[in-house]
């Protein structure tokens, strides 16, 4: 029996074999309440929390969602000591790479130190590779995130939003580009201008995208010594 190995080369394959993009499009806390579920417990196990309030305007926002787990079994967990937890169910594999290197849904640890010395003796005997998860973990889900039962309600909510916008608006913005195609001699001006419009647009909206970012960290930073 193969093991699979849940690495970023094992996740792009996947990806590639059914031409989609690399990484989960959705990898947002804004976007999937997986997503943002798995990153808000992972304070639990030592990494960095999210800002308190940020977390908690994030945790009600997610609760009125249709898509927030309404039954224990489907929720993101953590479970084991709580000084070291070893045991994460439900998680969301690009959070679970984030953290662990692996891309995985459910992630056990081995139960006692006696189980690790017998398991990477076994593994030893068996020439297993350094990046094989079985020296860190006792068992593990692989999950490419098109398997998440989240994504394609997600994608079929997103491609909802654009098909709710698009056809309203489409015959009316087709037949305004058709016209000024026809009369550009007459209406060069505003189709200059119109272009130069969208041109700088495109090249100043990640600019003013960093800055709002950059601006909404230094207040959130600033909130805190004040």
């Amino acid at each position: 029996m193969s093991i699979i190995i849940p690495d970023i080369e094992w996740y792009a394959r996947q990806s590639q074999k059914i031409n989609i993009t690399p990484r989960c499009p959705f990898s947002s806390v804004e976007r999937c309440p997986r997503y943002y579920q798995s990153l808000s417990l992972l304070k639990d196990a030592g990494t960095t929390a999210i800002d308190s309030k940020e977390d908690k305007r994030l945790l009600k926002y997610w609760e009125k969602n249709d898509l927030w787990p309404k039954i224990n079994e489907q929720a993101t967990a953590i479970a084991g000591n709580p000084n070291n937890p070893g045991h994460f169910w439900n998680f969301c594999p690009e959070v679970a790479f984030d953290r662990f290197g692996y891309f995985a849904s459910d992630l056990n640890a081995y139960a006692d130190e006696l189980d690790i010395e017998l398991a990477h003796e076994k593994l030893g005997r068996e020439g297993a590779p350094s990046k094989d998860w079985r020296w860190a973990w006792s068992s593990i889900n692989p999950m490419h995130y098109s398997q998440c039962p989240l994504y394609s309600v997600l994608m079929h909510k997103s491609e909802a939003e654009v098909k709710h916008i698009l056809p309203e608006k489409a015959p009316e913005l087709l037949q305004n580009i058709a016209w000024l195609l026809k009369n550009w001699k007459r209406h060069w001006l505003i189709i200059v201008f119109a272009a130069a419009v969208i041109i700088l647009t495109i090249l100043f909206t990640p600019f003013l995208n960093w800055l709002k970012q950059y601006l909404d960290s230094f207040f959130r930073l600033t909130n805190r010594f004040t």
